[in-house]
């Protein structure tokens, strides 16, 4: 693979592999995890020469166990991809594009795994977001994802927005889609039928996530919603009258807390004050 793809420039091959990756559904939590365990070894132990009984020097058999390993689960996500139930057929595609952006090359691996990272759109709960583990997995979600979609809870509505700056972790972060009231996870086949729609977020809901800490310049803040209108309009009732007000709320108070702390930084401290007052004194006599 590294041969055939040497002729070709970096900015060249990083574009197809852009377009390679791309997909209409996000990526869901459970297969983020999945995708984790499947990555290829970062670092393969060098052969260690043993004495065979020709007295030659061959490399020993446990040299290539990584591989091996990661062979073996590449075969079994093989068999995972016929174990996917009918509501997760969708997902198949990004195993197989991981699978592929896992090439034995190292220049073609770490150019596909941005590229995955890149195009495609990943589905991070509040929770998850906490329970993300140092790895070169999470370093590349991290450093290289544009669109972030955040499922919020209706059970814990107002908490929940609160995680909404954390996202900024995300230093790539282009476009943050919230899907307020989601407690299930078995519509994401639904924004493909067109039960689904994505928007952006009305001027009142930007300024109160501005307002709460929400502040990435060029970060487009989306709303995921029912393609009904009538539904949607019953979804939106919890949030205007807790989420909204409540947000408000953290907003003042967040303001205030930060005016009293330059009020603090730019007062004479007593030191100072007392310092000036006796210079004044000597000056005097």
């Amino acid at each position: 693979m590294s041969s055939r793809f040497s002729p070709i420039p970096n900015e060249i091959l990083i574009k197809i592999l852009n377009y390679v990756m791309q997909s209409n559904t996000p990526v869901e939590t459970a297969m983020l995890a999945r995708l984790a365990k499947l990555s290829y070894p970062d670092k393969v132990p060098s052969p260690t020469l043993v004495a065979s009984n020709t007295t030659k020097l061959v490399p020993a058999k446990p040299c290539a166990q990584p591989l091996c390993q990661w062979f073996t689960q590449v075969q079994h996500s093989s068999r995972c991809l016929c174990d996917l139930k009918p509501n997760k057929y969708h997902q198949a595609k990004h195993l197989k594009d991981w699978v592929l952006a896992n090439g034995v090359s190292h220049r073609f691996r770490r150019l596909a795994k941005e590229a995955f990272f890149t195009a495609k759109a990943f589905v991070i709960k509040p929770k998850v977001l906490h329970q993300l583990q140092a790895s070169t997995t999470t370093s590349s979600l991290l450093k290289y994802s544009q669109r972030i979609i955040v499922p919020l809870p209706a059970c814990s509505a107002e908490s929940a927005w609160l995680t909404l700056p954390r996202y900024q972790q995300f230093t790539n972060l282009r476009v943050l889609a919230i899907w307020p009231g989601t407690d299930r996870q078995n519509e994401f086949p639904d924004m493909l039928s067109g039960k689904l729609k994505q928007e952006p977020a009305s001027e009142l809901i930007q300024t109160l996530l501005r307002d709460i800490g929400l502040e990435r310049d060029n970060l487009r803040i989306d709303m995921i919603r029912s393609a009904n209108d009538k539904w949607w309009h019953s979804e939106m009732i919890p949030i205007e009258k807790r989420v909204v007000p409540y947000l408000r709320w953290v907003g003042e108070q967040r303001k205030k807390k930060q005016q009293k702390t330059m009020e603090v930084d730019n007062s004479p401290s007593e030191a100072n004050v007392g310092g000036e007052k006796v210079g004044a004194q000597e000056n005097e006599h």
